[in-house]
C-alpha cells in the first residue's frame, strides 16, 4: 500500500525540469514544534499525501509541483507525539493549490475547523481561517462565499432530522414532525444545488466550477446526452484545462448511463429457485419500481416500510420488483419472511451480478430503479423518498390524462 501511494504521489508531484513550485506557509500561535502537516489528495478513490512536513520554531512550509490546480486538503495535527490509544486531532481547510506561494493565516490552530467534527461540521470556524494563493484560489473564496450560508442552513436541517430519527424514542416519534423535517433538509440541500448551478452557468471558466459538475457526473441515469454536450459546450475554456480533457473522457464513458437509456436484462432466481429473466416481471404499459436489496443492509431494510406504503397507495398501478444480492438463498428467503412483502420477489444470481455492476453500476445497496412502460431508465437513486416523490409525480400526471 505504501508503495504504491508513494508512486501515485510521485506521479502526481513529477517536477519537470525549470517547472515553478508551490509553497504553503502558516505562521500563527497554537502550532505545536514537530506536530505534522501534510497536503492531501483524493485519487482514484484514495487520500494521498502529496507534500509533508513538520512544525519548526512554530512555523510549517511545504512545497511541491501540480500539474494543474489542484483541490487540496491541509492537515496539521494538534501535537507531535501522540500516547497509546490517542489518535491525530488534525485540523485544516480545503485549497485550491497551484505553483505559487500560499500564504495561510489564522488567529489561533484552535480556531481552525477540525477535518471531522462529531455532530459538529467544519462550517462553523471556516470563515476564521484565511488563503492567501493564486487566481484559482480566489475563484474558490468566491464560491464559497456565494453557497456558505445555504450549506450552514442545509447542514443545519440535514443535522436536525438526523437528531430527531436516532435520538427520539420510537414511541415518541410524530410521523408528521418527521416528515415536516425532511421536507426542510430537502428543500435547503435543494437551495445549495440550485447556488451551485447558477455559479458553474456564471463561472464556466473557474477552476472551481469544472470540479463541482463533475462531481455532479455521479449521479447516473439523470442526464440526457443533450445535458453532458450542454456540460462540454459550457466548459470547454475552464482554465483547467487538463482537468477539462479528463472531464470530457468521463462523459464519454458515461453515456451509456443516460437517463432514458433502455435497459438491460439480466437472469434472476424466483424463491421457488425457477431462473428467468427481468423482462419476464416487466408490465407493460405500467411503471416498474426495482429494490436492490439484501438481508444484511440496515438501510435496505429500513426503506422497506417505504416501500410498501409505495404499494399501498398504487396498487397493480405500479409494478414492484424486489431483487436481492444476498450470497445465500436461505438468508435471502428468511429476511423475506420476516419482512413479509407483497410484491414481486427474485433474486440476482452470482452469474448476474456482473451484469448489474457494468449495466448500472450497482456498487451499493439500496439501488431503487423506476423504468418507464416502455422500459427506460428514468432513475436511479438510494433515496426512497426521492423514488416516492417521483412515483407519485408520474402517476398523478398519467391519471390526470
Amino acid at each position: 500500500m505504501k508503495t504504491s501511494q508513494t508512486l501515485a504521489a510521485a506521479l502526481l508531484i513529477a517536477l519537470p525540469a525549470g517547472a515553478q513550485h508551490y509553497t504553503v506557509t502558516g505562521k500563527f500561535p497554537g502550532l505545536k514544534n514537530g506536530a505534522e502537516v501534510a497536503l492531501e489528495v483524493k485519487q482514484d478513490g484514495k487520500r494521498i499525501d502529496i507534500s509533508t512536513t513538520k512544525v519548526v520554531n512554530g512555523a510549517f512550509r511545504l512545497t511541491g509541483h501540480v500539474a494543474k490546480p489542484t483541490l487540496v486538503q491541509l492537515k496539521i495535527n494538534d501535537k507531535a507525539i501522540y500516547g497509546d490509544g490517542e489518535y491525530a486531532q488534525d485540523r485544516g481547510i480545503p485549497i485550491l493549490i497551484e505553483n505559487t506561494p500560499i500564504v495561510v493565516m489564522a488567529a489561533h490552530f484552535d480556531s481552525i475547523p477540525r477535518n471531522y467534527e462529531y455532530q459538529s461540521t467544519p462550517l462553523f470556524k471556516e470563515k476564521n481561517v484565511t488563503v492567501k494563493g493564486g487566481r484559482a484560489q480566489a475563484q474558490y473564496d468566491e464560491w464559497r462565499k456565494a453557497v456558505y450560508d445555504a450549506e450552514l442552513q442545509a447542514w443545519k436541517s440535514e443535522h436536525a432530522l438526523q437528531k430527531y430519527q436516532f435520538d427520539t424514542p420510537r414511541a415518541q416519534k410524530d410521523a408528521e414532525q418527521e416528515q415536516r423535517l425532511k421536507n426542510a433538509a430537502k428543500k435547503d440541500a435543494g437551495t445549495v444545488a440550485v447556488l451551485n448551478r447558477t455559479f458553474i452557468e456564471q463561472h464556466p471558466t473557474y477552476v472551481i466550477s469544472l470540479k463541482l459538475q463533475r462531481d455532479q457526473l455521479e449521479n447516473l441515469f439523470t442526464y440526457t446526452d443533450a445535458d453532458y454536450d450542454r456540460m462540454l459546450a459550457l466548459l470547454k475554456d475552464n482554465d483547467d484545462q487538463m482537468g477539462y480533457a479528463n472531464f470530457r473522457k468521463t462523459i464519454e464513458g458515461l453515456r451509456k448511463f443516460t437517463k432514458g437509456t433502455l435497459y438491460t436484462d439480466f437472469g434472476v432466481v424466483t424463491p421457488k429457485g425457477q431462473k428467468h429473466k427481468l423482462s419476464s416481471f416487466l408490465a407493460k404499459e405500467k411503471y416498474t419500481f426495482i429494490d436492490f436489496w439484501a438481508s444484511w443492509c440496515g438501510p435496505c431494510r429500513a426503506a422497506i416500510p417505504k416501500i410498501k406504503a409505495l404499494h399501498a397507495q398504487f396498487g397493480t398501478r405500479l409494478r414492484i420488483i424486489s431483487i436481492s444480492v444476498d450470497a445465500k438463498t436461505e438468508d435471502w428467503k428468511r429476511a423475506m419472511d420476516e419482512e413479509k412483502m407483497p410484491w414481486i420477489q427474485l433474486q440476482a444470481p452470482k452469474s448476474s451480478i456482473q451484469t448489474l455492476r457494468d449495466a448500472y453500476r450497482l456498487t451499493a445497496i439500496p439501488n431503487l430503479l423506476i423504468l418507464d412502460p416502455e422500459g427506460h431508465v428514468i432513475l436511479a437513486t438510494s433515496d426512497p423518498d426521492e423514488a416516492h416523490s417521483m412515483i407519485e409525480s408520474l402517476l398523478s400526471d398519467q391519471a390526470g390524462k
